[in-house]
């Protein structure tokens, strides 16, 4: 399933929750998800480029949108219930300190390179613009 441009975790959660929802308006996902509704509208018109959600008219108010998921988003949502249930089936005989400790440490490095990646434009860092060259 390439993209042209990768669907960070933001994006990955509002896909993830929009399946769930089915056809919904934007006020419904923010408040669904608390979050602030210039912060979703953001978040989905870089998933309606991206193929992920399309948008249509509300027939019951001319000033409003509906979005859905598409069939891309779909597959998106797929493909990673599908790394989920195998990565649960591999920890399955873990004792339950071990599974608990793996799910704090992926969302540790999840946060760490959420950082990285929005660090990574800034000058400011000269490691990073280092390992750039």
């Amino acid at each position: 399933m390439p993209v042209n441009e990768p669907v960070d975790k933001a994006g990955l959660a509002v896909v993830h929750e929009a399946r769930r929802l089915g056809i919904f308006r934007p006020s419904d996902l923010a408040g669904q998800m608390r979050l602030d509704l210039s912060t979703i509208s953001r978040h989905l018109r870089s998933l309606e480029q991206q193929g992920m959600v399309q948008r249509a008219a509300d027939p019951d108010d001319a000033r409003a949108q509906r979005i859905s998921i598409t069939a891309r988003g779909g597959d998106l949502n797929r493909v990673l219930d599908h790394r989920a249930a195998t990565i649960r089936a591999a920890v399955a005989h873990w004792p339950e300190i071990d599974r608990g400790t793996l799910q704090h440490l992926l969302r540790r490095l999840a946060d760490d390179l959420t950082h990285v990646a929005e660090r990574s434009d800034s000058p400011q860092d000269p490691h990073l613009q280092e390992a750039k060259r």
